[in-house]
């Protein structure tokens, strides 16, 4: 409301300041000191709609990632369809390594299936292996069992650059699949 009464106030000061700075009478105007008095109402009323919050810019709704529920996770996780799925290597030598398939992925941990071997609170480290080549190396714990699957929590965390690239490729896979 005072927004309003401030803007109607400027209007109508404006418009006779106009009028007086011009040296003309409000009856009959000249066409310039018209356009001059239509900028000024203008401005005012601008001013007077800022000020009153009757005009308001759209903001930009920020992306978020989909909705987790009751997850309370802090970063975005991936899940991985079948056959998109990485592999978790642990073990350098060809004959003592076992290989992991990650059903899904954070920045600050993986859920493992096939997963014989592993124990609650076991250490492990290893290598990520992507299907488009890329890798990262990563060590963590297993802090639950869950079926077939175990949890990991990672003591670093994979890149963030990473996870988004593979987001970004799962996308555009999808989309290719739709069309």
């Amino acid at each position: 409301m005072l927004g309003r009464m401030m803007g109607l106030f400027g209007l109508i000061a404006a418009f006779v300041l106009t009028a007086q700075l011009r040296g003309t009478s409000l009856v009959n105007p000249s066409p310039r000191t018209t356009v001059a008095i239509a900028l000024c109402l203008a401005g005012v009323a601008l001013l007077a709609a800022v000020v009153s919050g009757g005009l308001r810019t759209k903001r930009r709704k920020h992306w978020q990632p989909p909705s987790l529920g009751d997850n309370p996770r802090q970063t975005f996780r991936i899940v991985y369809p079948e056959g998109e799925q990485p592999r978790l290597v642990i073990g350098r030598d060809p004959g003592q390594s076992r290989s992991f398939r990650v059903v899904d992925l954070s920045e600050e941990g993986l859920r493992l299936s096939d997963t014989a071997g592993l124990v609650e609170d076991g250490e492990v480290a290893g290598e990520l292996q992507f299907s488009d080549g890329r890798r990262a190396q990563v060590a963590g714990t297993v802090v639950r069992r869950a079926g077939e699957h175990v949890c990991l929590h990672l003591t670093g965390t994979v890149p963030p650059n990473l996870v988004v690239e593979e987001q970004l490729r799962l996308r555009k896979r999808e989309r290719a699949e739709t069309d």
